[in-house]
């Protein structure tokens, strides 16, 4: 009876012990389920809160760029020491909120290249003028260094992947048959580049490459560029500006020598032109001083987590009869 009586007990503790042990582990279950779902939401409040940040943030920015459209006037040159170049940060409850503006108008419209010719030599003049200056581009990183022939089928390459027919362009050209040999599963977009990204698609842009040019060009549509302008343009694109013998850049120092000597706020761009010092002749097409394109980068920190915007804002060419509106082109956000 007395054994009977203990293995009844050992089997009753056992299963005590197997109640506690699930309890335990349900109860460890639900506290991990809960905590998920507390992080969870605390992760969407926060993402909430930071879209409304931002838009605080870009609806600040077109306030700054109508007062600086304002107190500068329509006829003003837009250049470096305008309001808009400046760094703006909030503080705000638990964290900060900031923007600033880039210039459109610094960088080279890379759609531009398929504007007028030809690159294989089939027209009367091999090159036109937003070619060269492309070329020069490719040629002016001296992290890099780049001979004319690779950066020439460099070109070729991204014209083969904009414009609307598939015979390649010259040596370096890549339709079809190129990106298939080489067993890609895409094929050339044949139309205007819609983002940067692209370019990562070409096979011969390395990707260093690729971290270097895509500072210093836009993908502005050839019929609504609104060009370079000479007052913002960053040094890379200022060096490839002269038409110099052979597609090269003027280097760095003859650059830093007309800088130096006349500055960075030009009231036009025939005085651009004129500056004595250039090696080659400044050709003014696709050139200005005023600024239509602004790309604002936000970003609000708070709980931990970096929470990021960029807008794309349009000026309208009179500011007074367009009742102050500014054009949001696109919004892009991400968080970290």
């Amino acid at each position: 009876m007395t054994s009977s009586a203990d293995h009844r007990r050992g089997v009753a503790l056992v299963l005590a012990m197997l109640v506690v042990a699930l309890a335990s582990a349900l109860a460890v279950s639900m506290g991990n389920d809960y905590l998920v779902r507390l992080r969870r939401f605390d992760n969407q409040l926060s993402a909430e809160q930071a879209h409304y940040y931002l838009l605080s943030a870009e609806q600040m920015a077109t306030h700054v760029l109508l007062e600086n459209s304002l107190l500068y006037g329509e006829s003003a040159v837009d250049h470096l020491g305008e309001a808009w170049n400046h760094r703006h940060s909030i503080s705000i409850d638990g964290g900060e909120l900031r923007f600033r503006f880039e210039s459109i108008g610094a960088q080279m419209p890379i759609n531009e290249i398929t504007n007028g010719s030809n690159l294989a030599g089939r027209n009367a003049v091999p090159y036109n003028i937003y070619q060269r200056r492309f070329i020069r581009l490719l040629r002016s990183f001296n992290e890099l260094p780049l001979s004319e022939q690779e950066a020439l089928e460099i070109t070729q390459a991204i014209f083969d992947w904009i414009d609307s027919n598939t015979q390649p362009e010259g040596l370096g050209g890549m339709e079809d048959g190129s990106y298939q040999n080489l067993g890609l599963d895409y094929r050339p977009r044949n139309n205007f580049m819609t983002s940067l990204s692209e370019l990562q698609l070409i096979p011969r842009i390395s990707p260093r490459l690729y971290r270097l040019l895509a500072p210093h060009v836009s993908i502005s549509i050839p019929s609504a560029s609104i060009g370079i302008n000479v007052n913002t343009a960053s040094r890379n694109v200022l060096r490839s500006l002269p038409n110099t013998y052979g597609l090269s850049p003027i280097s760095d120092e003859e650059l830093d020598n007309i800088l130096s000597t006349h500055g960075r706020q030009f009231s036009s761009v025939s005085s651009f032109q004129n500056l004595s010092g250039w090696s080659g002749a400044i050709e003014a097409p696709g050139l200005n001083v005023r600024n239509r394109e602004f790309l604002m980068r936000a970003e609000v920190l708070f709980n931990d987590h970096s929470f990021r915007l960029i807008s794309l804002m349009s000026m309208p060419f009179n500011i007074e009869k367009e009742h102050s509106r500014i054009l949001i082109a696109y919004r892009s956000y991400s968080w970290l």
